[in-house]
């Protein structure tokens, strides 16, 4: 019957990732208006770390320049889309979220060790929630490239610029 159909691993992972945004949606505001920034990205990674085994190591400064909401938000759901294609896509054991601020901007990387998302030939962009995430940017004058990681795997850069006190 229809009700022992075989549920492939990715679409669980699928299902999972669906639930968790749905959780994350509703929590967004608490978590990055609650903690900042900063320790919203670090409970993310830990929570991604605890569901998925995939160690990842998270690098950022002591202290990001004020980034206002928008921004804030983008940069987490960013770092939430980029972690569930780590999920997804990879088969990666290790993945790495690199934040680092700089005279012209903040930029983003999430990195991991996997297969590389080009390797499946699938279009990339329906894949990975790239779009959204690239329209979010893009109001923002930022932009998201996704590339070969160094050693294989995939990279994703995300760059926004910050904007200056007038």
């Amino acid at each position: 019957g229809e009700l022992h159909r075989c549920v492939s691993p990715g679409r669980l992972v699928d299902e999972g990732m669906a639930s968790i945004r749905s959780v994350t949606d509703q929590l967004r505001p608490s978590l990055l208006d609650d903690l900042g920034l900063l320790p919203a990205l670090r409970a993310l990674v830990a929570d991604f770390e605890g569901r998925t085994g995939i160690a990842v190591a998270f690098t950022a400064p002591e202290a990001l320049p004020p980034v206002d909401t928008l921004a804030e938000l983008a940069i987490f759901r960013a770092v939430q889309e980029g972690l569930s294609n780590v999920a997804r896509h990879a088969d990666a054991a290790t993945a790495t979220v690199a934040l680092a601020a700089r005279a012209d901007g903040l930029t983003i990387r999430i990195e991991d060790d996997g297969r590389g998302l080009f390797a499946d030939g699938a279009t990339v962009e329906e894949h990975t929630g790239l779009a959204g995430m690239r329209e979010r940017f893009t109001a923002l004058r930022g932009t998201v490239t996704l590339a070969p990681g160094a050693t294989g795997g995939t990279r994703l850069t995300l760059h926004l610029p910050l904007a200056h006190e007038h």
